[in-house]
């Protein structure tokens, strides 16, 4: 069995896949293989699952970034929704954001306002599309 995982080896993503892979490989009956296809946000191992045989032998190990990538790009060779069963929940992950001590936010829904009223002025970082 292939576990399709959409991002580079050692990220957090992957490393769980190789955590599970050889207590689900005990538990199938049969090995079960880590195969790395990161780029674009996990869209490129998205399509590569979606476009597999429905056959078992295909599963894809993906996180909070498949919705993000959903929102964020105009189109996808594949429906994020309907292309996918899924199977069960492996972990969860809190998501922080902060800024830096001089700034005058004290919460999130300041930072909102401050956005809004704002437009185009606040800047953030992130590690790319398709990432929280």
């Amino acid at each position: 069995m292939r576990l399709i995982v959409g991002f580079g080896a050692g990220g957090g993503t992957d490393i769980l896949a190789r955590i599970i892979a050889p207590p689900l490989g005990e538990s199938l009956g049969q090995p079960v293989v880590v195969e790395n296809r990161p780029g674009a946000g996990g869209t490129i191992a998205a399509h590569q699952v979606a476009t597999a045989a429905a056959d078992g032998y295909t599963a894809f190990l993906l996180n909070n970034g498949h919705a993000v990538a959903a929102a964020m790009y105009q189109s996808l060779p594949y429906d994020a929704a309907s292309d996918f069963q899924p199977v069960t929940m492996l972990a969860t992950m809190p998501l922080v954001v902060v800024a830096g001590p001089k700034a005058p936010y004290g919460d999130l829904q300041a930072l909102i306002a401050a956005a809004r009223q704002n437009p185009g002025k606040l800047n953030f970082a992130s590690v790319g599309v398709g990432s929280t």
